[in-house]
């Protein structure tokens, strides 16, 4: 992606956070930008209750096998530690490392998924939930990892 591109879909994202807009308008914007910088398959965003150590499902690009308001309990999970706890990027490259983090692993694996970046969405020091991409086994280089990080801030508003 060249330079000009990145920076117009970073503006479109940063035009739609600064504006008026619907947590969903913000949540697809994302979706979007993430999509033209890095690719993905599937996308969600997820907010975290940490009281329960649950993840609720607020926006999906996949609503018929991942629905909105559908939630996860993370309590007990390494992954859950990682990322939700510990605020660390988790970066699974191969179904291996899908299988060692997703209870629905093989739902992932039926749609061809194979590699995910869940990043957890920081304010304050605490998690207020994740940002999550899913594409084919090996699709994520380092620079996607880089960029999720800093895509994944534009949703501190939404998930306040």
């Amino acid at each position: 992606m060249s330079s000009q591109a990145l920076f117009a879909s970073l503006a479109a994202l940063a035009a739609v956070s600064r504006g008026p807009h619907t947590p969903s308008a913000l949540f697809g914007a994302t979706s979007d930008c993430a999509r033209q910088i890095i690719g993905h398959r599937l996308c969600t965003v997820m907010r975290f209750h940490p009281e329960e150590m649950a993840l609720e499902r607020l926006f999906t690009s996949v609503g018929a096998e991942y629905p909105v308001g559908g939630r996860k309990s993370k309590r007990g999970v390494p992954w859950g530690e990682l990322v939700l706890i510990r605020g660390e990027q988790y970066v699974g490259r191969d179904a291996e490392a899908l299988r060692w983090a997703f209870d629905d692993h093989a739902t992932l694996a039926g749609m061809g998924l194979g590699a995910v970046i869940n990043t957890p969405v920081l304010y304050n020091g605490r998690c207020l939930g994740t940002f999550n991409i899913l594409d084919a086994e090996g699709s994520f280089s380092d620079d996607d990892i880089a960029a999720a990080r800093i895509i994944a801030q534009f949703l501190v508003p939404a998930l306040s």
